[in-house]
Parts: structure tokens; sequence; C-alpha cells
């Protein structure tokens, strides 16, 4: 069979929640669209049914903020998760101290158990119901002053931009395979979301209209696309460049407190749901 893939060309954001149990030991209950209670596509849809069902898919986001070194100095976290389908593609994220890595279902109680031990706190998350193909931005640093943001390409070459005030974000998406709905692709983007809006012209349920929208600038040559595998995350992180001044992994990843130092990782947990549409 044909792969088939589905792609909403217009989502929208449909909840977020913030809850302290942990997405992959302690599953959360189905959710609820619209007063329909959704099941967990579990099996293939042939491209003829994808019509017949309404799909969304729950991302969970955990977000950690550890000492500087915690992870990027150490390879032991990383030592559980494979980066060779990320390194394959774009092999600039290292050196622009950005790391990204799947896991799988039976490596998350140590990776858990790592991330437990740096923070001494319960796994806190958000969670996001999304349609396939709609973009959900995980805002990493907000209100930040404008920046100079040198990244290294993919030929080892530097380059510079400046980016306006506004915050520092990471883009998600996620596609469904309707082949193997349980294994989802999740692309990312490091993006610049700017304070400063202007007006657009945008097409919605009602025809076009105008509304205030800010830009989005997204660093060159630092977006990743991979897929999870069934009940499986991804992990992004910093890398040990992180700690060169300008670079993406340091306006993105570290924070300063009072003097000290910390850096953030990111997990992502994909679901994938189904409703049948009623016949109208």
């Amino acid at each position: 069979m044909a792969k088939a893939w589905i792609i909403a060309a217009a989502g929208v954001l449909l909840a977020g929640c913030n809850t302290h149990i942990d997405p992959l030991t302690t599953p959360s209950p189905p959710p609820v669209h619209q007063g329909v209670q959704l099941s967990p596509l579990s099996k293939p849809l042939k491209p003829e049914e994808a019509d017949k069902y309404f799909l969304l898919v729950r991302l969970h986001i955990i977000t950690l903020q550890l000492p500087l070194g915690a992870v990027s100095d150490s390879e032991e976290l990383w030592s559980y998760l494979n980066e060779e389908p990320i390194n394959s593609r774009n092999s600039a994220l290292p050196y622009n101290g950005i790391r990204v890595g799947v896991g799988t279902e039976s490596a998350w109680p140590e990776v858990a158990a790592v991330l437990r031990r740096f923070t001494g706190q319960p796994l806190g998350r958000s969670q996001f119901m999304i349609r396939p193909g709609e973009p959900l931005p995980v805002a990493l640093k907000q209100f930040q002053p404008p920046q100079t943001i040198f990244t290294y390409r993919a030929d080892r070459t530097l380059l510079g931009l400046d980016y306006p005030a506004g915050d520092d974000v990471l883009m998600t998406a996620a596609a469904v395979n309707l082949d193997e709905p349980n294994s989802v692709h999740l692309a990312g983007a490091l993006v610049v979301r700017s304070t400063a809006v202007h007006p657009r012209y945008v097409t919605g349920p009602a025809g076009v209209d105008m509304v205030n929208q800010p830009d989005y600038l997204a660093l060159p040559e630092l977006d990743f696309s991979l897929k999870t595998p069934p009940k499986g995350f991804l992990l992004i992180g910093p890398g040990r460049q992180v700690r060169r001044p300008s670079s993406p992994g340091q306006q993105f990843l570290v924070f300063d407190r009072q003097g000290l130092k910390f850096e953030s990782i990111v997990v992502l947990v994909p679901e994938v749901f189904a409703a049948p549409i009623a016949p109208s």
C-alpha cells in the first residue's frame, strides 16, 4: 500500500493543560472534542477512509531547566537515545550546540531517572491537542532583546544574522502516516518570534480578514524531522557547543538566573486519536 499522509492545511490549537503525571508511564484518558470522546488510532487507514475520520495529535511536552553542563557535558542521557536519524540528515546541529535524539518506550524509565536525578522533582508536562500538520510554537525564552546569532551551516561556514526583540521558539508539527499511525513524524525548527506585529490579510472560515501578526524568523539549516517509534518520544537538548557565545544553543537553551546558568531540554511525546465524522 502506498504511504498516505494526513497534513492539515489550517488546523487549530485545541487545548492545553499542565500536570505532573508522567506521559509514558501513566497515560492520560482519551481526549474529548466537541462532546465526542476520541479513540487511539492504532490500525492503518486506507486513503479512501481518511476523510471519514477526524484526527488529532495529543502532544505531551516536558520542559526542564538543569544546571549548565548537566546534559551538555555528559553522555549519560544521550546514551539511551538514537541521534543517528537526525545527524545523518542535518550534521550542522551539534556544531550549533543542539542535540536531538529519539527514544523508545523501553528507554524512557532510564531517561526519566536521569532527569529526576538532576532536578529532584517530578517531571511536569503540558499537553496540547493539535491537528496533523498544524505548527505549534513552544516558547523556550520569552521577551528577549535584539540578538545576533552565529549559525554553523552544513559546509562549516559561519553565518551571523541579526534578529529583532521577541521570543525564542521551538516550532514543531506532527504528521500522521496512515499506514503506521503509531509512528508519528515530528518536525522542528528554531524560530525567533518578533514582539512587533504587522497587519496581514488572512483567510479564515468567515473569509479574508486583516489581523496583526508577528514575524517568524527561522534560523537557517537548523530544522529537523524524524519518525518516532510507537509510544516513543523526541528529546531536544544542549550539546557541548552550547557554551559558545551567540550560538543557537546558547541563545535558545541557556538561561541566566541571578548569576547562575541553566540549560533546558524539551521532550515531545505524540499520540494519535481519531473519531468518525458523523454524516451531515
